[in-house]
């Protein structure tokens, strides 16, 4: 699906360099990112996401992660994958999972944690 027929933005550090024109997004999606970055990089990058949202307090910020991986990561298609789980609360809720992935939702004003 291109993001240019469904007026989105879109952003990816290796297919997509180029940051948006315009800082704040109603919703914003961050699919299967966090199990390819390390622990520290994770925290970083929501609170990059989370800054993208508008100040609206229905917006929201939808994180996807892998479930269809072992809980010690592995190597795949050249980069390891971690096994993320949130911690729900504060803000910060599971709204689906499967046996391939899980989705949470977050506020401007969630905090992020993960469970080790």
């Amino acid at each position: 699906m291109d993001a240019d027929c469904l007026d989105m933005a879109r952003y990816d550090p290796w297919y997509f360099p180029e940051t948006p024109s315009f800082h704040s997004f109603r919703t914003v999606y961050c699919g299967y990112v966090l199990n390819v970055l390390y622990p520290e990089e994770r925290a970083a990058c929501v609170r990059r996401a989370k800054c993208c949202l508008d100040d609206d307090p229905r917006s929201l910020l939808y994180i996807a992660v892998r479930r269809n991986i072992p809980k010690e990561g592995i190597q795949r298609k050249g980069y390891r994958q971690h096994y993320v789980v949130l911690q729900t609360g504060d803000g910060t809720e599971s709204i689906l999972k499967r046996p391939d992935f899980e989705i949470y939702i977050m506020s401007k004003h969630s905090t992020y944690r993960e469970i080790k």
